[in-house]
């Protein structure tokens, strides 16, 4: 399945040696969900999902006309904040099949009161999906279409393969009214921005994958600076 990347890891000593933060939860989830493309993620008071695999839209609705205000990937929580006793204010659905890991939180908060040290990696994740948050806004304030779909991009690259690892094509599921949602624009903008990228040789979508030449270049267009994914 697209969308799938190697789970952050925790960084603490345990008797087993370092595992992944899938593993530590894995106690306190149910089994896993698969989500057709275009499924709701429901959540409630009490309950967050861990994004297995897959692509899934943090969405808000207005006007009849849908805005994609964020996206998570794999190793991505959903619904956190229920972990403070919060509402969200977006849907979530997903784009593309997913598979996501219910979690109880009343029992993950008796998790983090016996191990601390995850409740600070999850910290961690939660300054940094603020940070993403932050850039997709900047984003929108681009005024050119291709350099808001490069950096998107390169963004999504990135999260999936933050060891650095490139490949020619990015597998992913969306489509140009997906990607002008994220961007702000509209579809057809979308369409004629990717035929922008396409003529400088930047990049090419063909259903939903990205096909890459070089990474480097198209980093260097979109004027991408992954450090605010290092949070």
């Amino acid at each position: 399945m697209v969308g799938s990347r190697v789970v952050n890891v925790v960084a603490f000593s345990d008797d087993v040696g370092s595992i992944s933060f899938e593993d530590c939860l894995r106690p306190y989830a149910a089994a896993p969900r698969v989500i057709q493309p275009g499924g709701s993620v429901v959540g409630t008071t009490t309950t967050a999902f861990l994004v297995l695999d897959g692509f899934c839209a943090q969405t808000i609705d207005t006007d009849k006309r849908r805005h994609i205000v964020g996206l998570a990937v794999s190793g991505d929580f959903i619904n956190l904040n229920a972990l403070v006793g919060r509402t969200r204010d977006h849907q979530t659905f997903a784009l593309g099949p997913a598979v996501v890991a219910p979690i109880i939180l009343p029992n993950l908060t008796t998790f983090l009161k016996e191990r601390p040290e995850v409740g600070g990696l999850m910290l961690a994740e939660s300054l940094r999906a603020e940070a993403i948050s932050r850039c997709w806004t900047m984003r929108l304030a681009m005024t050119d279409a291709p350099h808001k779909i490069a950096h998107l991009i390169a963004e999504v690259q990135h999260r999936l393969h933050p060891d650095g690892s490139s490949m020619k094509v990015l597998r992913s599921p969306f489509t140009q009214s997906d990607i002008g949602d994220m961007c702000g624009i509209s579809s057809i903008h979308a369409n004629r921005a990717l035929g922008a990228l396409r003529e400088m040789n930047i990049g090419e979508m063909r259903r939903g994958d990205f096909h890459v030449r070089d990474w480097l270049a198209l980093r260097n267009f979109a004027s991408f600076d992954p450090s605010y994914l290092r949070v």
